[in-house]
């Protein structure tokens, strides 16, 4: 009966501890040699918070993207100020940053509460719209 108790603790640790750990070759950096001489690389995945937090931030610039096309609409260009957003929604995050506006488009972005710190922009120009992050990557 010990034995089988054994066991069943093993088995559960071990599909509770799957998520965590994958095995060695998953090009993770960190890797840890367990007392079974195995190697086990320890995940790099983002926190639940981190997640939260980017995609706050990236539905704050939605908003904001919302806000100049209405800002257009009202002024036949696209807002150049913050402060110019908020008169069509007052609502804004405070981290919404305008980098520029014109006729022609706009740059908008923001810096989520993630622990990277992590910074989403969109940049319209033209007919051409982008979601990226600060490396360029689309978002």
């Amino acid at each position: 009966m010990m034995r089988r108790t054994s066991i069943a603790l093993f088995l559960t640790t071990a599909v509770l501890a799957l998520p965590l750990l994958t095995v060695s070759g998953c090009n993770d950096e960190s890797t840890d040699t367990g007392s079974a001489g195995t190697a086990v690389s320890i995940s790099n995945e983002v926190s639940p918070q981190d997640r939260a937090a980017r995609i706050a931030a990236q539905s704050q610039l939605r908003n904001a993207q919302m806000a100049e096309e209405g800002y257009f609409a009202q002024n036949g260009r696209y807002a150049s100020t913050a402060a110019d957003l908020r008169s069509v929604d007052q609502r804004l995050s405070a981290k919404i940053q305008v980098q520029s506006g014109s006729a022609s488009g706009y740059e908008i972005s923001i810096e989520a509460s993630d622990s990277a710190r992590s910074v989403f922009i969109i940049r319209k120009n033209g007919s051409r719209t982008e979601h990226i992050d600060e490396n360029g990557d689309s978002w």
